[in-house]
């Protein structure tokens, strides 16, 4: 998105569940809620916040703001053919699903 990787995780099918992870983590900070996630018939998709592990670090301050945050979410979900999800998000990752709702 933007000319940045947002790398991603996918697992399971059925109705799709974005796990986003706080500030200083990773996308595999919701594993075992995935796996219970994916067990129950969900389709998971954990991501990595840009400046987070395997995710992009550009050096522009404003590419981390909300706006741009929501819509790398938004672009991990149009890759995947996912129109609709839920959002479960801690920290800083709520934030985003709050930017998300916007």
């Amino acid at each position: 998105h933007r000319g940045q990787k947002i790398a991603y995780v996918v697992a399971g099918s059925g109705p799709a569940v974005v796990l986003q992870h706080g500030f200083l983590s990773n996308k595999e900070a919701y594993a075992d809620y995935a796996a219970a996630l994916v067990e129950a018939g969900f389709m998971t998709i954990c991501t990595e916040s840009l400046g987070h592990g395997e995710s992009d670090k550009p050096p522009m301050a404003i590419r981390y703001g909300l706006k741009h945050r929501a819509g790398d979410i938004a672009a991990v979900l149009d890759a995947e053919g996912v129109e609709k999800a839920h959002f479960i998000g801690y920290s800083m990752g709520g934030w985003i699903g709050t930017g998300m709702a916007k």
